[in-house]
């Protein structure tokens, strides 16, 4: 389990592109079109996503009774496709499946499923725990449940359970795909070694290959994804949608000193799981370049740290980060403008 998939932070990531007018401005993707060819143009043409809202944990229960979180939630949803996003990630285990219900209802309250990306990630939760082939149909059909819909556009395996067979759970998500439930197929956090392996099994047994890989990725956080993972994903094609962008709110300079958060709890888990690395020279090192170009190019730092991801190749969803965001605040962020042209 990731730090953050817990009820006890909320943490929201937006994945964002650049504009052509303006290199700090958003475009909003085209509600008119297709999610899946919104995906695979994004995967094959490494054509922009636009904007991709991670619902990365809530404070609400699992039982949902919790009505200031559960409002908090369907504001920045709210706010989210009023800008014009249209792709949602979440997880089965994201506050014990409480996030993917939240989706599910606000999809249903707005009747815009049909306009909306939505990829979900298996693997990690207490009710269907790894990747064996009963755990992946029960954990989609579990998903499918929440978000009240009958299919999946990105299914992402979100733990290398070597505990299982690959072949066993590649051959349980092909069977999903081919019946329809399942669109397209991720991985999160696996080594480049596994995606190498996960591509011959595909192309001996004919299965639905993968076309996305997560990674945390970020200016403090390199080593996890540039390398061997970086080069196996670039040989495959695969879309890079990088975590932790902004890294929790540091890279956007919101966290300076370690007494601007409580290490043991909702600051950790704000930082990844590793805030006590943050606030070492190599961090005030990273912090103090990021705001010496900020200030020559008349932006904030976290601009900058989006558009050193953006220069990476492979990334097809760009990374920043939002808590407790209302549209009024969201307009207001120096990389996020409102444009009526769509794409």
């Amino acid at each position: 389990m990731s730090p953050t998939e817990t009820k006890e932070g909320a943490e929201v990531e937006l994945f964002v592109g650049y504009g052509d007018d303006n290199p700090n401005a958003v475009v909003a993707p085209d509600h008119n079109r297709d999610p899946q060819d919104v995906v695979t143009a994004a995967i094959d043409n490494n054509a922009d996503i636009g904007v991709v809202i991670d619902m990365n944990g809530t404070k609400a229960d699992h039982r949902g009774d919790n009505l200031e979180e559960n409002e908090r939630a369907q504001g920045i949803l709210d706010a989210y496709w009023e800008l014009g996003g249209n792709f949602i990630d979440t997880a089965d285990s994201y506050a014990g499946g409480r996030s993917e219900t939240l989706i599910g209802a606000w999809m249903h309250e707005k009747g815009n499923r049909d306009q909306i990306i939505v990829g979900t990630k298996i693997g990690r939760s207490a009710e269907n725990p790894g990747l064996s082939s009963e755990a992946v149909f029960r954990a989609i059909e579990a998903s499918l449940l929440r978000l009240g819909t009958d299919y999946i556009d990105l299914l992402y395996l979100d733990v290398d359970d070597d505990s299982v067979p690959f072949e066993e759970t590649l051959v349980a998500v092909d069977e999903n795909v081919r019946k329809g439930r399942v669109r397209h197929v991720g991985v999160s956090d696996h080594s480049g070694n596994r995606l190498i392996e996960a591509r011959v099994i595909a192309a001996q047994l004919g299965l639905t290959p993968l076309i996305a890989v997560q990674s945390r990725y970020n200016l403090t956080h390199r080593t996890e994804f540039e390398g061997a993972l970086a080069r196996v994903a670039a040989q495959q094609r695969l879309g890079v949608m990088p975590r932790f962008a902004l890294d929790g709110g540091f890279l956007a300079g919101n966290y300076r000193a370690k007494t601007e958060l409580d290490l043991n709890t909702t600051g950790n888990i704000v930082l990844g799981g590793d805030a006590q690395k943050h606030f070492n020279r190599r961090g005030q090192r990273i912090l103090a370049a990021l705001d010496r170009i900020a200030a020559e190019h008349e932006t904030v730092p976290a601009t900058i740290a989006i558009a050193w991801l953006l220069s990476k190749p492979n990334i097809v969803a760009r990374a920043g980060f939002a808590n407790r965001i209302t549209k009024s605040r969201w307009m207001q962020m120096p990389w996020i403008e409102r444009s009526d042209r769509m794409r």
